[in-house]
């Protein structure tokens, strides 16, 4: 089964808008704790390492 790269890479996009997104909102909250924080680190790594959800 031949793999459909665009669609793909569509998804992997969309995937990074979302994950962008909810860092931008994180970061904002006044009483961002390290423990959140250090979540948030590796939710954002997970995805750069090739996860597909967090």
């Amino acid at each position: 089964m031949a793999i459909d790269w665009i669609s793909t890479l569509q998804e992997q996009a969309e995937f990074a808008k979302q994950i962008a997104d909810d860092v931008a909102h994180t970061l904002e909250i006044a009483d961002l704790n390290t423990a959140q924080a250090a979540r948030l680190y590796r939710v954002v790594e997970q995805g750069a390492a090739g996860g597909s959800s967090p």
